[in-house]
């Protein structure tokens, strides 16, 4: 769970509008993957609460498309990445962290260390890779759905778009959440994209060596570092690893033109 709460009664700003502590709250509940009625159970509200609250964060944002709306969250900082890393990418991370502290921090292998970055690299596309296995079972038209529901300001304009009505609208919901195991459109969207992201290619190689460089040098540091138990020290390998794939699955999400082509989206800005 994220940071939910460690901020009370605080009021944040999102590109020139502010959201207060129960909106956050919300907002990242939600991106934890909480459905409505969840989230109503652990902040205690009813849903008409619930109901007033997305309408109230929507006036704010000017924008009824909740994916856009969390877009602008992680941008502003309201949302951090590295507190939306699933737990998969940490067994892969716990793994590496050990080969890390035994060949590099133990034995000080420079050569090692760049070498398990890249492995641990390498682990993360595979993983993305048996994930777009089970997310290959989407349609073309349920692809679709996700797109529009990532541009567009209302349901009516989608309807309207695709040629459907609210019956099949909500038909092709609850498919592509059953599918995708989601609760909303923002996690569908995020599973969709990053199964069919690319993270380790030659068009990416910049962007990567970019993180890579920077997760290198700060695990670098960690062989001069004394009088620290060895626990603390691979909290902090284990830590720099979350951290450069946080990085680029931003970079997946929102920046990167070639991983959300695969939706025919526009990189976001």
């Amino acid at each position: 769970m994220s940071k939910v709460f460690k901020e009370i009664g605080q009021i944040s700003e999102v590109e020139g509008f502010f959201l207060n502590h129960t909106e956050i709250f919300y907002l990242r509940l939600y991106t934890h993957g909480l459905n409505d009625h969840e989230i109503a159970r652990f902040l205690n509200l009813t849903m008409k609460d619930i109901y007033n609250l997305r309408y109230g964060i929507r006036l704010k944002c000017k924008t009824k498309n909740f994916v856009q709306i969390i877009k602008s969250a992680f941008k502003a900082g309201i949302l951090k990445n590295l507190d939306y890393v699933d737990s998969e990418i940490k067994e892969i991370a716990v793994k590496y962290t050990s080969d890390l502290y035994l060949g590099y921090v133990k034995k000080g292998n420079q050569r090692l260390l760049r070498s398990y970055l890249k492995e641990f690299m390498d682990g993360i596309q595979k993983h993305f890779t048996e994930v777009g296995f089970v997310v290959n079972g989407i349609s073309e038209q349920e692809k679709t759905l996700i797109s529009h529901m990532y541009s567009f300001e209302n349901n009516e304009s989608i309807l309207e778009l695709m040629g459907i009505n609210q019956e099949k609208y909500r038909s092709l919901k609850r498919n592509i959440f059953k599918k995708l195991s989601v609760n909303n459109w923002f996690n569908a969207y995020k599973k969709l994209v990053l199964s069919h992201s690319k993270f380790v290619n030659k068009e990416r190689t910049a962007t990567l060596n970019h993180y890579l460089e920077s997760c290198e040098e700060k695990i670098s540091r960690l062989k001069y570092v004394s009088r620290v138990r060895t626990a603390e020290i691979e909290l902090s390998i284990y830590d720099e690893l979350l951290k450069l794939y946080a990085n680029l699955e931003q970079q997946s999400l929102f920046h990167d033109s070639e991983s959300i082509s695969y939706l025919k989206l526009k990189p976001y800005d």
